[in-house]
């Protein structure tokens, strides 16, 4: 599964001929983040799982590490679960 970090329709494509220059007076925000609340992805009927979601909580459990094989390679996963000032996923 591919994931998308933002939901912009367009993407930058850098190849061996691009021409990239830092730029020192920025006028448009360094960090950018769509935050979603804990309450709108409860209610959410559908949620796209190829977007990344900016969220702002605390971990309030998490089981032990699983190892399991994806694709061919070892991994680790760990369930969380998070929760806000009303409410928990």
């Amino acid at each position: 599964m591919k994931f998308k970090t933002t939901r912009n329709a367009f993407k930058l494509l850098f190849v061996n001929r691009t021409d990239a220059f830092e730029i020192s007076n920025i006028n448009f925000p360094m960090r950018m983040f769509d935050f979603t609340s804990i309450a709108a992805l409860k209610d959410a009927e559908v949620i796209d799982e190829t977007y990344a979601i900016d969220v702002i909580g605390k971990v309030t459990s998490m089981s032990d590490p699983k190892d399991l094989t994806k694709n061919g390679k070892q991994t680790r996963l760990l369930d969380l679960t998070l929760g806000d000032a009303k409410y928990v996923l």
